[in-house]
């Protein structure tokens, strides 16, 4: 197989290791991790070739993802930029880390690598390559990171290996707003999981308490069997935003309390609501638009800011492509 279509993955965590066990069924996929440890577990784990540098992963895949833990991102996509270099390479580099700006300086500095970044809202509790399961990806959501200014064929691969993974749609989005929507998506119901198992564990009720778990606590506190150390690397360098959600969310708790406290029905209720703003996981499907050569990349950050996400996107051999969309 040629080296354009290998795909590398760099870091093979939870994340890092299921997308490696998504991909690895339909394409040829590269890895590499720091550990020799998780190396080894990941070569009789994964459908990878498990590489045993960062330099033999630039030199045979034309793709690479950097799946590392967040605050070690920016230095990875920076060392495979000098070594794309150094090799005469010129790589596509995207990452999924669940928060952008904290490299964005290296983006911007990059000198032979291409970057698009992703972010596949996916996963489930558990941390490391024991953790990998590449059925997490499917019918997920991916963030795609774009200024407008991107090559066509770069978001097109960038959007296509979302859907090997087994993406349902892709959206795109600036850094910046991605940042404040993970801060609500994902971040809050972080922290709120690890608020509430905590105030379970030291409330007296306790001990009895564990016995009458179902389904609704389950969900509420499932992401607090992370690993607390990851976590916190993924809310830290998003704190700014996390807190503004965090006071929202504590703004509307205090108000049900109050109502609580009064005993008034009618006021719990209207602070609840019926749930009607509730996200919803039911989307309508539109037909496909045709999109000029040199349009992707702006089309799907105009797409994505009306709330609009891309289902597929198709080259026309005429020239451009052909999307389907979705809105919820």
């Amino acid at each position: 197989m040629r080296p354009a279509e290998r795909v590398g993955i760099v870091g093979l965590g939870h994340i890092g290791g299921s997308l490696a066990a998504a991909l690895g069924t339909s394409r040829e996929v590269v890895a590499y991790d720091l550990d020799p440890g998780v190396r080894e577990i990941a070569s009789s784990l994964l459908p990878a070739e498990i590489l045993p540098s960062l330099e033999e992963v630039v030199l045979c895949a034309g793709s690479i993802v950097v799946a590392t833990p967040t605050p070690s991102v920016g230095s990875t996509i920076g060392e495979i930029d000098r070594l794309s270099g150094t090799c005469g390479r010129a790589p596509l580099v995207m990452e999924v880390a669940s928060v952008k700006r904290p490299f964005a300086e290296t983006i911007a500095n990059l000198h032979s690598a291409r970057y698009i970044g992703l972010h596949p809202m996916a996963g489930r509790e558990g941390s490391g390559i024991e953790s990998a399961d590449g059925a997490i990806f499917a019918g997920s959501r991916w963030a795609i990171l774009l200024d407008g200014a991107e090559a066509d064929w770069d978001v097109a691969a960038a959007a296509t290996l979302a859907f090997a993974a087994g993406a349902s749609a892709v959206i795109g989005m600036r850094v910046e707003l991605h940042d404040r929507v993970v801060a609500l998506t994902s971040h809050l119901p972080h922290a709120l999981a690890y608020a509430l198992a905590r105030s379970a564990s030291e409330s007296p009720l306790f001990p009895l308490a564990r016995w009458m778990v179902a389904g609704s606590f389950r969900d509420a506190t499932r992401v607090a069997l992370s690993a607390a150390s990851r976590v916190a690397e993924m809310l830290e360098p998003n704190r700014v935003e996390l807190e503004e959600e965090l006071d929202r969310f504590i703004a509307c708790l205090e108000g049900l309390r109050e109502a609580v406290a009064r005993g008034d029905s009618k006021g719990w209720l209207e602070q609840a609501g019926d749930g009607a703003s509730a996200p919803s996981a039911t989307a309508r499907v539109s037909g496909a638009q045709p999109i000029g050569s040199g349009e992707l990349a702006a089309c799907l950050l105009t797409l994505g800011e009306s709330g609009v996400a891309v289902t597929a996107i198709v080259a026309n051999p005429a020239g451009g492509f052909e999307l389907d969309s979705a809105s919820l």
